[in-house]
């Protein structure tokens, strides 16, 4: 079986209270045990969710996601990981690349699409970002965060008025969305 979240939860807080050692040998014998049981996805998956729970620790959640991408190098979920982290670390061309990269990959792929037009507006490319978005919402219509995403981008473009009109059309369409309110 892959690795429990209790696994998981145990090992990030070795990371996290910094036993770097025992947090090591706990994923050595993690990787170990699942590349035995022939668990090649179901260990990428552990090691893309470890990843994520440390993203505070960038050097080790980049190692992380290293590892899991060995595991399963075609991963969408592995290359979003990498691309974010890439962006949370401030290496915004890196992140810029890898998000453009996976888009390229995986057209369908809506997290890969709305990282690359948050990375843009990170960028200060804001009519890029504002474009990107608008072809996400006109792909994928439904994805309320893209909506959030060129309200935002308005807003930082200083047109407040179609800014407005965007969260209030997201409200609108999507009564639940806290974000918008």
């Amino acid at each position: 079986p892959d690795a429990t979240l209790g696994q998981i939860d145990w090992i990030a807080a070795r990371f996290m209270i910094n036993q770097p050692g025992v947090a090591w040998n706990a994923v050595a014998d993690l990787v170990e045990r699942q590349l035995r049981e022939g668990n090649r996805d179901r260990l990428a998956m552990s090691l893309t969710n470890l990843a994520t729970r440390l993203e505070v620790k960038p050097d080790v959640a980049f190692a992380l996601c290293d590892l899991a991408a060995l595991c399963a190098p075609d991963d969408p979920i592995v290359s979003n990981l990498r691309a974010t982290l890439l962006r949370k670390s401030d290496r915004l061309p890196e992140a810029l690349e890898a998000y453009e990269q996976m888009v390229k990959d995986f057209p369908s792929d809506v997290v890969a699409r709305n990282g690359l037009a948050e990375t843009l507006r990170a960028m200060g490319r804001l009519p890029e970002a504002l474009k990107a978005y608008e072809q996400t919402i006109k792909d994928f219509p439904s994805d309320v965060f893209a909506r959030n995403g060129l309200a935002e981008t308005l807003r930082d473009m200083g047109r407040l008025p179609e800014a407005l009109a965007a969260y209030e059309q997201t409200v609108k369409d999507f009564p639940s969305d806290v974000f918008a309110r």
